[in-house]
């Protein structure tokens, strides 16, 4: 995974965990936190259920990749989404058509 942390897309954005049903699709996923805080990994059948969970939270700093890590989306406390590997492509198509 550490080749994912080279280079990325950044969305500043308050809304911006709105596009995680979006970018993470019907591929199953693993939600995770800084390990200092929360060790704990959970698994999703489907990305797109991550918004349903998300949605109900108060915001705070997590990380989502798939099982083969192909990619890393992070949303961090300064509301900014950060996304690379294998959806990055699909961020920037994404936020092109909101412009």
């Amino acid at each position: 995974m550490d080749n994912l942390l080279e280079s990325y897309e950044a969305l500043h954005d308050p809304d911006g965990r709105q596009l995680l049903e979006d970018l993470l699709g019907n591929e199953e996923i693993l939600l995770f936190f800084n390990q200092d805080e929360d060790p704990a990994v959970f698994s999703f059948p489907a990305g797109y259920r991550l918004q349903e969970v998300i949605g109900e939270c108060v915001g705070f700093v997590f990380y989502v990749t798939n099982r083969e890590t192909t990619f890393l989306v992070s949303f961090i406390d300064h509301d900014m989404l950060l996304v690379n590997g294998t959806v990055a492509d699909h961020l920037r198509r994404i936020t092109g058509d909101r412009s």
